[in-house]
């Protein structure tokens, strides 16, 4: 325990101690209402310690993270880091809710074909695109993040597979908005998964990762690269 739980634990210790013994000096000890105002002083100082262990909990969490990058250099967006952590938050806010959510993969199948032919540079225009794209697909309530180097995962928090197709058209329609204002013709595969989050039988996030993975399908070939075509 660090000090400030430390001290949260001596104060709860000594506040239990003068309880007890203020309850049996005054003689209530033998009787009903007296072993009730114990029991009740003793779930007191129970709550006080269970709140300076989650304390610490949440400290630690927080020190594991501090002075680590959690943002995308590249395109501004969560990095994997980032999304695992706050989409973890996420899914214990929606079990204990009773809120579904929806967890989108998107990979660019052919982003090394694109570096091999074009070069870094049009390689990382296209992620810039991809990323605009799915800043404009989602809420900014929705967990967005450049999951690895060809893939982007967003959580969307109290959603359904209901809206499957219109979460695939609008990102097909938002991406193509884009290449037709920064791009030239060219060549693209965009896969997209997505699986639903029950809290009535919740899963893991490695879970819903990879059965996202399995539900991949061809999102649509069309424009995107290459300036220097």
């Amino acid at each position: 325990m660090n000090s400030f739980n430390r001290g949260y634990a001596l104060i709860s210790a000594v506040a239990w101690t003068l309880g007890v013994g203020w309850v049996y000096r005054a003689g209530w000890v033998r009787h009903r209402t007296g072993l009730a105002l114990v029991l009740i002083w003793t779930l007191g100082i129970c709550v006080l310690l269970l709140w300076a262990l989650y304390r610490e909990t949440h400290q630690k969490m927080l020190n594991q993270h501090r002075g680590l990058p959690l943002m995308d250099d590249l395109t501004g967006l969560n990095n994997r880091r980032a999304f695992l952590a706050l989409t973890h938050h996420q899914l214990d806010l929606a079990e204990k809710t009773g809120e579904s959510g929806v967890l989108v993969i998107i990979r660019l199948e052919n982003l090394a074909r694109i570096v091999d032919a074009h070069g870094q540079e049009e390689g990382d225009r296209v992620m810039i695109l991809m990323a605009q794209a799915v800043l404009s697909s989602f809420r900014g309530s929705d967990v967005a993040a450049r999951y690895d180097y060809d893939r982007f995962t967003v959580f969307l928090p109290r959603s359904t597979l209901v809206h499957r197709d219109q979460i695939k058209e609008r990102f097909r329609e938002n991406l193509r908005t884009l290449d037709e204002r920064f791009g030239r013709p060219g060549g693209f595969s965009i896969k997209m998964g997505l699986t639903q989050f029950d809290p009535v039988a919740p899963a893991s996030l490695e879970r819903l990762i990879v059965l996202a993975k399995e539900d991949m399908r061809p999102l649509g070939a069309g424009r995107l690269v290459s300036s220097h075509a």
